[in-house]
């Protein structure tokens, strides 16, 4: 959330949503407080005013592999052109590193249709 506050952009917590109901991410992304402000109040629930959505993982090894199954698979493959893995792994020191994976370029797929991410 602050990486994208950080960044100009207004986030909005999904990831509690579950289900039919579930946008297949953790998080929201907009590129102004209304846009955010007229979703999440249902004033306007046009999909294509979100800039990002983003999964969110956190793993203790920085290269261990991400698994995206059902909805966030789907979302994936929905919206592949605004769809980011925000990736947290803790550093020896305590401190968090953040590595972004935008496309499905960026993985490799696996035979029983299951994506598993590296960074690279």
């Amino acid at each position: 959330m602050e990486f994208e506050e950080y960044s100009n952009r207004f986030p909005l917590r999904v990831g509690q949503i579950q289900g039919k109901e579930g946008f297949g991410c953790d998080i929201l992304s907009f590129s102004s407080q209304q846009l955010r402000d007229d979703f999440k109040s249902n004033k306007n629930r046009n999909i294509s005013s979100v800039s990002r959505f983003i999964e969110v993982k956190g793993r203790k090894n920085i290269n261990a592999e991400i698994e995206l199954r059902g909805n966030e698979k789907n979302c994936a493959y929905k919206h592949s052109e605004k769809y980011y893995i925000y990736r947290l792994s803790k550093t020896n020191d305590g401190e968090y590193l953040l590595g972004i994976l935008k496309t499905l370029c960026q993985c490799k797929r696996l035979l029983n249709n299951q994506f598993m991410f590296t960074l690279i």
